[in-house]
């Protein structure tokens, strides 16, 4: 077998005998044979035989989708990516697999249509919703994937199969059970998580309603190009026209066309978040555990004994003062969701710093923002950001919210952005500083880095030279640069700053360069520790046989359970190592290190 077959698994279909596509498996149809009756015991056997090989197509996608699980990562990437075919490029994407029922669900949600309610006066649809209410019930408490309970799903769904022959009861029920996570959410009636969806422009990232992007000509819908005008304030007129971007498709289900955005942004209302947050027990309590905390005023030992949260607490702002305030970090990060496809998500989300360190960055702690959808490249975040900085200059002044310790009474909640953890090339389009590549790469002083890309120098550690920044000069600079009229004059006075607009300046208590934290993770461990093993290596100060000393010693170490262990192999694998081995390396198991390296001195 070549490499090609190698890559294109083809599926078997049990009622045709023949072998299809990812493709064409989902879109071809058999002929469905007749169950017949069962007569006899005698014919039992055979009648159950017959009726095995003439599945419906959702049993054969049941009993195909176990036998090729090495597929289904694959299958789900394309059935994320649906949303963002175009009609006239549909022929052209040989791994989409076009499921109807799906697109259908996206075009209601998106035209705002509500399914029909399902009663449920029959017995069988009683005991499929309690079925379906244990699956889902265990899914949250063991934070299972939607991919795994559909597996789940589609399991008992064949088991209810073979077990329908020999009851009555079993054959209805069968029939009731849903085969798809979406089904079984609306056989329970439940809302999944409420985010809103942002129709986005592919080509300047403008946000709009769904809604702001329909036209009616001559009674039929069709879709709204881009107003964003990206050079309001350029001297000639044809720079300053809009975009123009066509922002919806025509996509055509079961002979019904309808208009589907090109891209979505799924954004998470921070009100909604934080109510649900406040309705747990014991969260207010967590949340005021370290007005109780002492320390010494010379040990930075958490968020508390910074500056920034001593200025909000009275020195400058009395906003933890009072109770009810919470203060937040923001994260952007994008990564792939899937193994065997190309397609970047970018995630949004915020921590609550009020809860301890133990507590904070738990799951069901975590504030989900927003997701940004696959642009090709990480696109500019301030687009994204305009319904996050609407909401928090809201919170500023504070919202009512019933709460666990208030259930009957609304009471008053305040909110604040006080950090951006991020690594450096997320913080530095969220708060708007040009790449840590450029010139002015630095956020914290104007400290310039000569050289061309790739050639830099950082050297110079002249403290003297490093001449801090301040909010009153980087505010100055932003104004003038939303002042330019033309593109090249904002990236000449963005190059001499390195300063950008951010829509985080929306906020009149955020400081972008105070509240930017530096990147730990990419500076000191995947950088200094990795870099300095390298030179070590290249130097000839560890040889081979030095390295296989570290290792046995490595492995003669019994790691406790909340310590990575190093993997085998420590002189050819550290440079693929991550940042928490890296990190596990220097801090646990350095003194192994050193002791090797200092007999080699010796």
């Amino acid at each position: 077998m070549d490499l090609h077959d190698k890559k294109r698994k083809r599926k078997f279909c049990m009622t045709c005998n023949e072998e299809f596509s990812n493709r064409y498996f989902a879109r071809h149809t058999c002929k469905k044979k007749p169950i017949h009756d069962q007569t006899s015991a005698a014919s039992d056997q055979d009648v159950q035989t017959t009726n095995l090989s003439d599945t419906p197509s959702t049993s054969r996608a049941t009993v195909d989708c176990f036998m090729e699980t090495e597929e289904t990562e694959a299958c789900a990437a394309s059935d994320l990516e649906r949303n963002e075919l175009s009609s006239n490029t549909e022929s052209d994407c040989e791994g989409t697999v076009i499921d109807d029922e799906l697109l259908e669900m996206i075009i209601q949600s998106s035209e705002g249509e509500s399914t029909s309610d399902i009663e449920t006066e029959d017995q069988e649809t009683l005991y499929v919703q309690t079925i379906l209410k244990l699956l889902f019930r265990w899914q949250s408490v063991f934070f299972v994937s939607d991919l795994a309970l559909s597996f789940i799903v589609l399991l008992l769904k064949s088991v209810f199969y073979l077990c329908s022959f020999s009851s009555t009861f079993l054959d209805k029920l069968y029939r009731k059970f849903p085969s798809t996570v979406y089904q079984a959410n609306n056989a329970l009636h439940l809302k999944l998580d409420n985010f809103k969806k942002y129709v986005v422009c592919p080509k300047c990232f403008t946000l709009y309603e769904f809604c702001q992007c329909i036209q009616s000509v001559e009674g039929r819908n069709i879709s709204k190009k881009c107003s964003k005008i990206v050079q309001p304030n350029h001297k000639l007129a044809h720079f300053r026209k809009p975009c123009g971007e066509i922002l919806l498709n025509n996509v055509t289900v079961n002979g019904k066309t309808s208009l589907l955005a090109r891209k979505t942004y799924c954004y998470k209302s921070l009100k909604e978040s934080v109510h649900r947050l406040v309705k747990k027990r014991g969260f207010e309590e967590l949340c005021n555990n370290w007005r109780n905390q002492s320390s010494s005023e010379d040990i930075l030992s958490d968020v508390y004994n910074g500056n920034i949260w001593k200025d909000f607490n009275g020195r400058k702002y009395d906003f933890f003062t009072e109770q009810r305030n919470f203060g937040l970090m923001l994260n952007v990060d994008w990564f792939q969701p899937f193994k065997y496809s190309n397609y970047s998500v970018g995630a949004v989300y915020l921590s609550i710093l009020n809860l301890p360190r133990e507590e904070r960055f738990k799951r069901n702690n975590i504030i989900l923002v927003g997701i940004i959808p696959d642009c090709k490249t990480e696109p500019p975040t301030n687009t994204f950001l305009e319904p996050l900085v609407d909401e928090l200059q809201e919170a500023w002044e504070g919202f009512y919210l019933y709460s666990y310790t208030s259930p009957s009474d609304p009471v008053k909640y305040r909110l604040a952005l006080l950090c951006v953890g991020c690594d450096i090339p997320a913080s530095r389009k969220l708060c708007g500083f040009l790449g840590h590549s450029a010139t002015m790469g630095c956020n914290k002083c104007f400290k310039r880095f000569e050289g061309d890309i790739g050639q830099k120098n950082y050297g110079g550690f002249n403290l003297k030279e490093w001449v801090e920044r301040d909010k009153d000069s980087h505010m100055k600079v932003v104004k003038e640069i939303m002042k330019c009229k033309t593109k090249s004059h904002r990236e000449e006075i963005e190059k001499k700053n390195g300063i950008r607009y951010s829509v985080l300046l929306e906020l009149d208590y955020f400081d972008p360069i105070a509240m930017t934290i530096i990147d730990p993770m990419h500076n000191l461990f995947l950088g200094t520790a990795k870099r300095m093993l390298t030179v070590w290596k290249d130097q000839k100060l560890l040889l081979p046989e030095h390295f296989d000393k570290i290792q046995e010693k490595i492995s003669m170490i019994i790691c406790p359970s909340d310590i990575r262990k190093l993997p085998q192999k420590f002189s050819s694998s550290y440079g693929s190592f991550n940042a928490d081995q890296l990190k596990t390396g220097p801090l646990y198991f350095q003194f192994m290190h050193l002791k090797v390296f200092s007999l080699i001195i010796i």
